[in-house]
């Protein structure tokens, strides 16, 4: 007859065996074998392999030699719009599109384009009337030119420039709610929308 305090290392003990047979099944199942190593060659023949016929990512943009300077290109581009000349606009949108033209000291044509139909134009600091001329114009653009896509982008990027002039550059409990108000007046309420909120 066992006691009772006989049964306890036996039950310890069948416990810790079925436990070590638990683990070292669920070990086994979970094994893999490491796979070769790949040496370094076929890595780069793979690589070299895969971008035969892949365009490139990157464009090396237009042979020509850049002959305008970025300043001057913004003004040109700032006065077009003051002018609403938008045919020439768009026909310039186009051609940076295609060309990929870069100004004298690199800039992309591209860029400065949408940095002068973006930003608006002042002799100082810009104003708050100044970005609600700067709206209106390209509004009367996108009026003009339903489907262009460069004039969305501008109003987009000038809605964009607009909230961070409203919002100030200090950090967010340096803002006072005038400035948050004009931050939300300056998002548009959807992507889709030309009208800042009110």
């Amino acid at each position: 007859m066992f006691h009772r305090h006989a049964r306890a290392p036996l039950r310890t003990a069948c416990f810790l065996g079925l436990l070590s047979l638990t683990l070292i099944a669920n070990s086994c199942s979970h094994t893999k074998a490491s796979p070769p190593p790949i040496s370094m060659d076929v890595v780069m023949k793979t690589i070299r392999d895969y971008g035969l016929g892949h365009p490139g990512l990157l464009s090396p943009g237009s042979s020509a030699e850049p002959d305008e300077a970025d300043n001057l290109y913004r003004v040109h581009i700032s006065n077009l719009l003051v002018q609403e000349d938008f045919a020439q606009l768009e026909k310039i949108a186009q051609q940076n599109r295609v060309e990929k033209g870069r100004l004298i000291g690199g800039y992309w044509k591209n860029y400065e384009f949408f940095f002068a139909t973006g930003y608006p134009f002042s002799d100082g600091a810009p104003k708050d009337s100044d970005y609600r001329l700067q709206i209106d114009m390209l509004k009367k653009w996108i009026a003009a030119y339903p489907e262009s896509a460069a004039a969305r982008i501008s109003l987009a990027d000038l809605y964009a420039n607009y909230a961070s002039f409203g919002r100030g550059p200090g950090f967010a409990d340096s803002v006072t709610n005038a400035q948050w108000r004009l931050f939300r007046r300056a998002t548009p309420t959807s992507l889709g929308s030309t009208a800042p909120r009110t």
